[in-house]
């Protein structure tokens, strides 16, 4: 198969029904942040107004249904209105593999008006997926230079061994993160000491904002986290501090977590994901 991101197969432009369109986030959204709700609602109005939305780009599986590779806030749009036509669609006759680049490519193109330091930080981000694209692919996506994200290989080693689980957000927080292992700077007590001091200067910002509605609504705030991160960002979130959603079996109370362990079902008494 041909590396070339560009050199893939041209795809043929048809309408599926919704119900045929399915996703694999893990394997075809090359964003880490999942759907913004808030660019899911501005879509919405498009729909709400009788207009489809500009073709969503999809593979045809052996089981017959349409999975996304790049359009995942517009299909998200279509069931949230309840589209009841066909949907337009932009269908790719290709492996896995090359679907994989398609989602890159398309991803590629929305991020056109980037900065050079948010270039980096994207570039960062392609770097430290599971899915590995080559120094020059990564280059030529983002557009910076191979030396610049030659560099960000060697960081994402050295930080991974050093046992970084969670690795840095930005390009630059990985630079900084770097010196602090080569000078033997960082250890546990740091990491928890700058986590207290980032959630006490996020709770200084936000509060004043938020007070009334964390009086009364709850949820209406965390709807608005939830918008803001995004799901993957969000559930990440929830699940870093012991919050899960599982399946009750209603005939012998058995729960199952998403990621497939099963439980008992605590206590009324008992503190809730405890």
């Amino acid at each position: 198969m041909n590396s070339n991101i560009n050199a893939l197969p041209k795809p043929k432009q048809t309408t599926v029904k919704l119900e045929k369109i399915t996703t694999n986030p893990k394997v075809f959204q090359p964003r880490q942040d999942g759907i913004n709700h808030g660019h899911v609602s501005n879509l919405r109005a498009t729909l709400k107004r009788g207009d489809a939305l500009d073709p969503i780009s999809v593979r045809k599986q052996h089981d017959g249904l349409f999975v996304v590779l790049d359009g995942h806030h517009s299909l998200e749009a279509y069931r949230q209105a309840m589209w009841q036509r066909s949907v337009p669609v932009l269908v790719y006759a290709c492996t896995e593999e090359e679907g994989k680049r398609v989602a890159i490519r398309e991803n590629s193109k929305h991020r056109l008006q980037m900065a050079d330091e948010d270039r980096s930080d994207w570039a960062w981000e392609l770097t430290c997926e599971q899915r590995r694209l080559s120094k020059a692919e990564v280059s030529r996506i983002c557009n910076r230079s191979t030396s610049t994200v030659g560099r960000m290989r060697p960081v994402r080693d050295k930080l991974e061994a050093a046992g970084w689980c969670d690795l840095p957000k930005t390009w630059k927080e990985a630079q900084r993160a770097c010196r602090d292992v080569d000078e033997g700077e960082f250890d546990e007590d740091r990491a928890a000491q700058w986590r207290e001091d980032a959630i006490a200067k996020i709770k200084e910002q936000i509060s004043g904002p938020i007070g009334p509605y964390a009086q009364w609504k709850a949820d209406v705030v965390l709807e608005a986290v939830w918008e803001i991160l995004g799901d993957n960002r969000f559930r990440g979130g929830l699940e870093y501090h012991g919050f899960h959603e599982v399946d009750i079996d209603e005939f012998d109370g058995t729960v199952t977590l998403l990621d497939g362990l099963k439980g008992e079902v605590p206590d009324d008494d008992d503190e809730p994901f405890g």
